[in-house]
């Protein structure tokens, strides 16, 4: 499967629209997140083309599922319940993603390229 490069993703956006986060859609997030890793407040997150996730928050690990559904990044986290989903909004200057839930509070985490795994 071909990788998107992660910050030319939005490219046929005009110039204007690169100045804020950009809502992604479902085709975009599927395709950016394998690509990437992301990094917040004493936490990192890897995804998986597989539909996995790796989570580690100050130094604990857990493994959750993730999909996108038409508009949203959806992920479940077991032993927990169901899924929930958020609006995810890239913003390609400060190579950021913004999640976005039912709070309406973005959650904004650090992004860096995945490097190639060996193996």
């Amino acid at each position: 499967m071909p990788r998107i490069m992660l910050f030319a993703l939005p490219a046929a956006l005009p110039l204007s629209a690169l100045a804020e986060p950009v809502k992604l859609t479902g085709e975009q997030i599927k395709s950016l997140l394998p690509t990437i890793t992301a990094y917040g407040d004493n936490t990192k997150q890897i995804f998986y083309e597989s539909g996995t996730t790796d989570y580690i928050s100050n130094g604990r690990p857990s493994v959750g599922y993730w999909h996108s559904s038409e508009t949203q990044y959806c992920s479940k986290w077991p032993p927990f319940g169901g899924w929930t989903c958020y609006d995810v909004l890239l913003d390609q200057e400060k190579k950021q993603l913004h999640w976005i839930g039912d709070s309406g509070k973005p959650i904004i985490d650090r992004i860096e390229p995945r490097k190639a795994e060996n193996g």
